[in-house]
C-alpha cells in the first residue's frame, strides 16, 4: 500500500525479488493483483506489491535486468513472469514464508 523507496527496491531485486508495482487508484485492480501474489507459493518471498504512482504504464512487473508492463491485468503474463524470474536475483538470499 505503500510507494517502496527506489533504493529498497534494487536491493529486493537483488536478493531475487519480483515487484508488481501499479500506477492506479483501481480497487478491483489492486485487489487481483494482491490476490494473485497473495496465492503464490511460499507468499511473500521474493514478491512485493506496491503502488508506484510516476510511471507511465499501469502495471509494471520488474524482477533482476528484467522488466514487463501491462495496461490492464493479465494473469497469465504475471504468472510466466513470476515462474521465470522469482528468486533471481545476483545476491538471492534464503527467504522463509511467515
Amino acid at each position: 500500500e505503500e510507494v517502496i523507496p527506489e533504493q529498497r527496491q534494487l536491493a529486493n531485486l537483488a536478493e531475487g525479488g519480483v515487484l508488481i508495482q501499479y500506477n492506479s487508484e483501481d480497487q478491483e485492480l489492486i485487489g487481483q493483483l494482491t490476490q494473485f501474489a497473495q496465492g503464490q507459493p511460499n507468499f511473500p518471498c521474493y514478491l512485493i506489491v506496491a503502488p508506484y504512482p510516476s510511471m507511465e504504464p499501469t502495471i509494471s512487473v520488474t524482477a533482476w535486468g528484467t522488466m514487463a508492463t501491462m495496461e490492464e491485468y493479465d494473469e497469465e503474463q504475471l504468472q510466466q513472469f513470476v515462474d521465470s524470474f522469482r528468486g533471481n536475483g545476483p545476491q538471492t538470499v534464503p527467504c522463509t514464508p511467515e
